[in-house]
């Protein structure tokens, strides 16, 4: 599987409705028991390879996204490094396949103080300035090599996260705030979870927050406000499987309906030869199908890039 050999893997999930599959025995991934689960969830895993193509993969089952990815990774080569992981700070979001750095959102970790910015203005808003300027100078960013964003931000960013961290500490420890309130809590989520929110300045390529899957599971939630559930396992795998192809082809900037249209059209090459049909291989020989999106400055941009910016600045 070409997913499990990515260099990076960012999940998060959505609840989903199967009327035939309610519930379902299934093994804890930490002790094997068995037990009774009925959380159904369209699961999404974005991976991305060493030159930063994205393949989306969606399943919808009584399934959580560590679940997925563990069933992804079992695919992985030994020889290959650790992947890194972005997914929210869920207790179910661990992967067992293989050893992986774990990655935390920095959106969550701002979104946190941004809900009670009306409560405490003189408090929150310092710290939300310093999130400002962190995705602004991830957003400085693009079009950089791994290695020369990392430098970027080592250089520019590492000083701005350190100093959000001396903050919460200094609120937490000096007892400014009380720690089981919505205040205390929003700062114990980042001293809590500081190294893995602070891996954008430690791992080539670790990104900044988990946005951009979180703008590709909105696409699954459309769908469930529309048709609210699917009546069968086969239909929800049906859907999985055209919202993996048809998802990946569109952040790739292939028109989607070229796309699709030329796949019904060469079954038999598509079968005998899967990977020319790849979304970043199919512009190789389709060029003519690249899509291009006018942004809000009124300057035509490929979607890679569109997408790139609103997946790394906060909303």
């Amino acid at each position: 599987m070409l997913a499990a050999q990515a260099r990076l893997l960012m999940a998060d999930d959505t609840t989903a409705r199967i009327l035939s599959k309610t519930h379902a025995l299934k093994p804890l991934r930490s002790t094997g028991d068995i037990q009774l689960r009925d959380g159904c969830h369209s699961s999404v895993v974005l991976a991305f390879d060493e030159t930063d193509n994205m393949i989306v993969l969606v399943k919808t089952d009584i399934i959580h996204a560590g679940e997925w990815i563990d069933e992804i990774l079992a695919h992985r080569s030994d020889d290959l490094a650790p992947p890194q992981i972005m997914w929210d700070r869920l207790s179910s979001n661990t992967a067992t396949a293989c050893s992986y750095v774990d990655l935390a959102c920095n959106q969550h970790a701002r979104q946190n103080f941004k809900d009670l910015e009306d409560q405490f203005p003189k408090i929150i808003r310092p710290i939300l300035k310093q999130y400002k300027q962190l995705f602004a100078n991830d957003a400085q960013t693009l079009g950089m090599t791994p290695a020369e964003r990392l430098a970027y931000h080592q250089q520019h960013s590492r000083l701005i996260f350190n100093g959000i961290v001396d903050q919460c500490k200094q609120a937490i420890h000096g007892k400014l705030v009380t720690p089981n309130s919505d205040l205390g809590k929003a700062f114990q989520y980042v001293l809590t979870h500081k190294e893995a929110l602070a891996c954008f300045c430690e791992y080539e390529g670790a990104p900044l927050s988990n946005n951009l899957s979180e703008r590709v599971i909105a696409n699954l939630v459309l769908l469930r406000r529309c048709s609210h559930f699917f009546r069968t396992r086969c239909s929800a795998a049906i859907a999985d499987i055209t919202w993996s192809v048809g998802l990946s082809a569109f952040y790739a900037g292939v028109n989607i309906f070229q796309f699709f249209r030329l796949a019904l059209a060469n079954q038999q090459e598509l079968l005998a030869e899967p990977d020319k049909w790849l979304p970043w291989r199919f512009l190789e020989r389709y060029p003519e199908y690249k899509i291009k999106y006018k942004s809000r400055a009124g300057r035509l941009r490929d979607n890679t890039e569109m997408h790139y910016i609103a997946g790394h600045q906060p909303v």
